[in-house]
């Protein structure tokens, strides 16, 4: 348990599993506010320089912000919103993370850099890498979901175009 005292009202927060809950979680016996753990999001972007190169960069999301503007973000690219379709939602236990990774449909200058809170490299990015370039020979682009598990994914392909 992180927080010991309320931050609505002030009392000591009590720790267990509360009614229709599954796991236990820390509230206030007084006020009734519960403080859940939830997980950090990021927005990603694979996209393939004018050069071939092909990146990956993740940003954690600003308060209010669209996931398709973070992906933006993460590539620094003048891209319409548009150009982007959803490629793998990861989830990362270990770092309380979940991830949307978007790819563009369309070149990004090689001199971009990276917006605001950028990760140019998750511990799991070479797994997705590899993964799309199997995908872009294979001229089939699945949506998938993942996990991390250890230093690399487990997928599962949801949807085939």
């Amino acid at each position: 348990m992180s927080a010991r005292f309320c931050r609505r009202c002030g009392a000591q927060l009590l720790w267990g599993v509360l009614q229709g809950d599954d796991r236990p979680r820390a509230y206030c016996a007084v006020c009734g506010h519960v403080e859940y753990n939830n997980p950090r999001v990021r927005a990603g972007c694979l996209a393939r320089t004018t050069e071939g190169e092909v990146v990956l960069r993740t940003v954690l999301l600003l308060p209010g912000e669209r996931l398709q503007a973070g992906a933006l973000r993460a590539i620094a690219a003048p891209l319409p919103e548009e150009q982007l379709l959803l490629y793998c939602g990861i989830t990362d236990r270990v770092e309380a993370e979940i991830c949307l990774v978007f790819r563009a449909l369309r070149s990004i200058p090689p001199g971009a850099r990276p917006g605001r809170g950028e990760d140019a490299s998750p511990g799991w990015g070479s797994f997705l890498l590899e993964r799309f370039a199997e995908d872009m020979q294979s001229a089939v682009m699945p949506v998938y979901t993942a996990e991390v598990e250890g230093a690399g994914l487990r997928f599962a392909a949801v949807h085939r175009d």
